[in-house]
């Protein structure tokens, strides 16, 4: 049989053609793809960074009114603790100094004038105690319990001068007993009670930043 080469050739061409037809739009259409991608990809990075920058500005300022809030919250509790340390301190101050005199002069000039003062100081005492729980909130622990040591050793002290308030009418033996109970009083005023105050006065400094 006769082979018809000029078809064979024809055939070959016409299918080179058309693959390379296939290969021509193959290519055209990826490199479509890749510069379609490629556009949107940058499209997609700048949407994201406008995106997070959006955010960024969101947390910054959330941050920023939640740094405000704070301090006007601290401002406000360092004043309120500032005005209740004055208002401690003043009181503390006032208790002592009556409560040492009313010592001093329980023992040295005993009347009848005593028993309202002395019960007028113990009205103080549990007022100035009453204040310091009702504020013990505002500070540490350890402060508290300078006041509660402070308040102790001056209700000790009137404790001894309401008992033996009048030395001359008691016996020796009690004269005597009396004589040693109004020297801790008037040790506590002259070396515990002072040493407690300072201790309290330091402490109050720090806590108001004054140091």
């Amino acid at each position: 049989m006769r082979v018809d080469w000029d078809a064979v050739w024809k055939t070959i061409v016409l299918a080179a053609g058309a693959s390379a037809a296939v290969v021509l739009v193959a290519w055209l259409v990826k490199t479509t793809i890749a510069a379609w991608v490629a556009r949107n990809t940058e499209t997609f990075k700048a949407q994201l960074k406008a995106n997070a920058d959006i955010e960024e500005e969101k947390l910054r300022s959330s941050l920023q009114i939640i740094a405000t809030e704070y301090q006007v919250k601290f401002s406000k509790l360092h004043e309120a603790r500032a005005q209740m340390i004055a208002e401690v301190h003043k009181k503390l101050t006032k208790l002592q100094e009556a409560a040492e005199v009313f010592v001093v002069a329980s023992e040295n000039d005993p009347c009848s004038e005593h028993k309202e003062e002395n019960a007028r100081l113990w009205d103080e005492i549990m007022e100035c105690f009453s204040f310091i729980q009702e504020n013990r909130i505002y500070l540490p622990t350890a402060v508290c319990e300078l006041l509660d040591k402070h308040l102790r050793e001056i209700r000790k002290a009137l404790h001894i001068a309401g008992a033996y308030r009048g030395r001359e009418y008691l016996n020796d033996r009690l004269g005597q007993r009396s004589s040693e109970a109004f020297t801790k009083a008037y040790d506590a005023f002259n070396e515990d009670i002072p040493e407690i105050q300072n201790l309290l006065e330091a402490e109050f400094r720090k806590l108001l930043g004054v140091q």
